[in-house]
């Protein structure tokens, strides 16, 4: 049997969609021949996959023949090739700045298993590796793209990676996320049918640490402008800088102050609780701010705005005397 019948009886046997994506991956890939080889793969099963993995050194050459930009070939075969949705790899291929997508398809380095799944087939797992040998070393500054976005942006991307986020606390404070597509920079896209691609330069896990150390540092520099007594952390959990604050040794009369640069606050934080809680946040007060259960306040270099909780506690009378104190201009809601 001839490689391509291979090659298409295989798709035909692995897919699971609509036959319009199948047959748009045939007529990028055989041209003028798609539907022949359409036809002469009607019916095609397990055994034809089977096949194919047998048949893994020719259809590597075969492919290996078609590729026409070993530049893109490399960079999806080292980079890219986890992202397996197709709009994520599209966005990820972009954020490379090699593409597009289509040229994968048509040299069959990859291939539509449904309709939005697009993955390389098994039998090239030995083209890939040497693909992946071609790539020039490439990094991205995750450091320096995060200090370039500002508050909002660094807390959707907050918001996005750590996937436990409390949506309806953020919009409190940043608003609906954005429906439009948005490019952070280099380090990723942020498109609201598809969620956040992050650079396949660098890992999710790898930007969430970087932006926590960054969040670190400005709320460390922000608590030294509060005033504030007692042990001071950065919270791992709740992704803020956390002030221990106790007049009394009672509950009553102690509180946890969350200093949050930007707000992306985890779900657990929001939840009520016996433990009394106030939020400063870096930033304008946003328009609209109601009243909610904890004490808000919003620092700026201009001062503080305070808008206390729909119950207000001494605890809380006794937090913004604290700020009174500290010198810095404080304005009340």
């Amino acid at each position: 049997m001839e490689l391509e019948l291979v090659e298409a009886r295989y798709q035909r046997a692995v897919f699971e969609g609509a036959e319009e994506v199948l047959i748009s991956d045939f007529e990028l890939r055989y041209g003028a021949r798609w539907r022949e080889l359409y036809e002469a793969s009607e019916g095609a099963g397990e055994e034809d996959a089977k096949r194919a993995e047998g048949a893994a050194e020719g259809l590597e050459a075969l492919v290996k023949r078609r590729i026409d930009d070993f530049g893109l070939a490399a960079a999806y075969a080292k980079y890219a090739r986890e992202l397996a949705v197709e709009e994520e790899l599209r966005l990820g291929l972009e954020l490379l700045g090699v593409g597009p997508l289509e040229r994968l398809l048509a040299w069959g380095l990859a291939m539509h298993f449904r309709d939005d799944v697009v993955a390389a087939p098994p039998y090239l797992a030995r083209l890939l590796i040497e693909l992946a040998e071609r790539a020039p070393p490439a990094s991205i500054d995750v450091a320096a793209e995060l200090e370039a976005l500002d508050r909002p942006l660094l807390a959707l991307l907050e918001a996005s990676l750590a996937e436990d986020v409390d949506w309806g606390s953020y919009e409190l404070v940043h608003g609906p996320p954005p429906q439009r597509r948005i490019k952070l920079g280099k380090l990723a896209v942020y498109d609201p049918g598809v969620g956040l691609v992050v650079n396949p330069l660098t890992a999710p896990d790898a930007v969430l640490a970087e932006l926590l150390s960054l969040k670190e540092r400005l709320a460390r520099a922000a608590y030294a402008r509060l005033g504030l007594h007692g042990e001071y952390e950065f919270d791992e959990r709740a992704r803020c800088g956390t002030a221990y604050l106790s007049v009394d040794g009672t509950a009553e009369g102690s509180a946890e102050i969350y200093i949050c640069p930007w707000f992306a606050p985890p779900r657990g934080l929001m939840r009520r609780g016996r433990t009394n809680k106030a939020f400063v946040v870096l930033g304008p007060e946003p328009a609209g701010f109601a009243r909610q259960r904890y004490l808000f306040v919003f620092l700026t270099e201009e001062g503080a705005r305070v808008v206390y909780p729909d119950k207000t506690k001494p605890i809380d009378e006794h937090i913004v005397d604290l700020l009174y104190r500290s010198g810095l201009g404080v304005e009340e809601t």
